[in-house]
């Protein structure tokens, strides 16, 4: 960051520290407050690491309705820009999907699963734990998949993000099954926005690519994304 100063308020001590391009430019101070137990900070973007540092009020209220959402806890928004002071209240996933898709019903489909086993971060043999909680209905058109993971929103190109690769393995074999059961040609582009997910997954390792460190590209997400997707719809085909 250009510069980031962060102001920690905890039992009356007002805590502060000051930092530029990821360094330390001032020592800790502190000092008496009355303000409540909280965190302020106050940062920009450093030009010379990001193509883009204007952030303005509408990516703030996406980011808190992110975390209302998937972190499922409330989000009171002050925007002094647009004279506008909301709280948005806690949700799920399962409301963002119904929010984004304007669906007067609960999502068709649901699945919250907990999956372990060894993997490699870095040239490093871990183990992994990864909780994956995944929504998903058919809508008319323009469905796509929004994925978070460890309550970060992945923005990620198809081709590079597991979550991604791990659902559209699962439609491909799904599909797959049916054109030859029913021996009829099914193309790719006849179902794949009739779809609509929201992902979200915690894992204790992952490997963040990207700029901003917005895709992950482990196999064992994909692999226990496609899994769980796959066990759902096979179960409501047979």
């Amino acid at each position: 960051s250009s510069f980031f100063v962060v102001h920690s308020y905890r039992n009356g001590v007002c805590s502060t520290m000051k930092f530029e391009h990821g360094r330390p430019v001032s020592e800790l101070t502190e000092e008496e407050t009355t303000e409540p137990n909280g965190t302020f900070i106050h940062w920009k973007p450093d030009s010379q690491v990001f193509s883009e540092v204007n952030m303005g009020s509408q990516f703030i209220e996406d980011i808190s309705n992110t975390v209302a959402y998937v972190s499922g806890v409330s989000v009171h928004l002050v925007d002094h820009i647009k004279g506008s002071d909301r709280l948005i209240p806690a949700g799920s996933i399962k409301d963002m999907l119904k929010a984004k898709y304007n669906l007067d019903h609960t999502p068709r489909w649901q699945t919250k699963q907990l999956h372990h086993g060894h993997t490699e971060i870095k040239e490093r043999d871990c183990i992994y734990v990864l909780e994956d909680e995944i929504v998903f209905d058919i809508v008319p058109s323009g469905g796509e998949i929004t994925a978070h993971h460890n309550g970060v929103l992945m923005r990620g190109t198809d081709v590079r993000n597991s979550h991604h690769i791990g659902i559209y393995y699962a439609l491909e074999t799904f599909f797959k099954r049916v054109s030859k059961d029913y021996e009829v040609k099914i193309k790719v582009s006849d179902y794949i926005d009739r779809f609509a997910f929201v992902v979200n997954g915690y894992s204790n390792v992952a490997s963040y690519r990207g700029q901003t460190k917005d895709f992950v590209d482990d196999l064992f997400i994909s692999s226990s994304i496609a899994q769980d997707v796959q066990n759902i719809i096979e179960m409501e085909y047979d």
